[in-house]
């Protein structure tokens, strides 16, 4: 059993949907100009309908491409977010273990013997935001439906620490025993938990790192979606160069909340 128990991650506050969309300005499925009477397209309709002019090259594999079916496909690149309160989250998916804001979580996890895993390192930029960013989850979607979802590094790392069992000795999760002396492995795990527990307040910016527990990544990817803040907060998620695209092409709407994301720009009074 474990020695004692790892601290409590800590989630950010709830956040509203954000504002994002489709690519094209002139294209002939645009909606229409801004109207409070307008009904605005599903975030997923605009991105089918509207697909992006040149396909962004922030990696040696496309960002995205079409299914036989026309259905959207996004592949490993830089992918935004904006929270209607005004935050900012831009994050590698996946991020690179050798990362420096990675590499002692890394480090630790060889130590401990723990499987592989995949990291994203999300820049949690809150200087204009008005609500705690925690990036409690990333959730990614394969073509065949699977979920492999990104979570918190505070878990994760309190998962490998060593237990101390009832015979006074320190074993690792593969089953390694280390003996009567954990060689500072667990005091080392409690640091780097600590360090990964708190969300980014308003008025700061810091990195954030969420782990999947897999090895690697699908090659292709229907759809990412993200919990910047707490559980009512997801949204969908696409690269930054074909959202920063849509920040310029989609129409504002006066619309619901909920509907954030298929609005474009917030606008007064477009809340439920």
């Amino acid at each position: 059993m474990k020695r004692v128990d790892l601290a409590v991650l800590v989630v950010g506050g709830v956040l509203a949907l954000t504002a994002c969309g489709g690519t094209s300005a002139t294209s002939s499925s645009t909606p229409s100009p801004t109207s409070a009477t307008a009904t605005p397209l599903s975030q997923a309709e605009w991105v089918k309908s509207n697909p992006p002019a040149s396909t962004p090259a922030a990696t040696s594999t496309a960002s995205t491409s079409t299914d036989t079916s026309g259905n959207q496909l996004f592949h490993a690149d830089t992918y935004s977010l904006t929270t209607v309160d005004g935050g900012k989250v831009t994050f590698a998916l996946p991020t690179l273990a050798t990362d420096p804001a990675v590499a002692p979580i890394e480090a630790y996890r060889k130590a401990v013997h723990a499987a592989p895993v995949t990291y994203i390192v999300a820049d949690a930029d809150n200087r204009q935001g008005s609500q705690n960013i925690a990036m409690s989850s990333v959730k990614v979607f394969d073509q065949a439906g699977k979920k492999i979802e990104f979570t918190g590094a505070s878990a994760h790392i309190s998962d490998w620490s060593p237990d101390y069992g009832s015979d006074g000795k320190y074993r690792l999760s593969d089953g390694t025993v280390l003996g009567e002396s954990d060689g500072g492995l667990y005091n080392r795990g409690v640091e780097l938990n600590n360090a990964n527990l708190q969300a980014v307040e308003p008025g700061e910016r810091r990195n954030i790192v969420i782990i999947a527990p897999v090895k690697a990544l699908p090659s292709e990817f229907t759809r990412v979606m993200a919990m910047p803040g707490g559980y009512d907060s997801e949204q969908m998620v696409l690269p930054k160069a074909l959202n920063d695209q849509i920040s310029t092409s989609m129409p504002t709407y006066n619309c619901p909340r909920y509907q954030g994301p298929t609005c474009g720009v917030e606008v007064p009074g477009g809340h439920d």
